[in-house]
């Protein structure tokens, strides 16, 4: 059985991809960034998805 260690790669790319798009609807919707949301949003986001499928961030070694 091969050893599995988080990808912070992966983590990294999905982390900047949910704050391009917050960053996007923040600048298109309401002419103003709330660069704490920029921020804490994505956060949560990688979280939930770690809880919820640690699958999607682990590569094999």
């Amino acid at each position: 059985m091969a050893k599995q260690t988080l990808d912070y790669k992966k983590m990294g790319l999905t982390f900047l991809a949910f704050a391009a798009a917050k960053l996007l609807y923040d600048f298109l919707a309401k002419d103003a960034i709330d660069f704490y949301g920029v921020i804490a949003i994505p956060l949560i986001a990688i979280g939930l998805i770690y809880l919820l499928d640690k699958d999607r961030f682990l590569s094999d070694d």
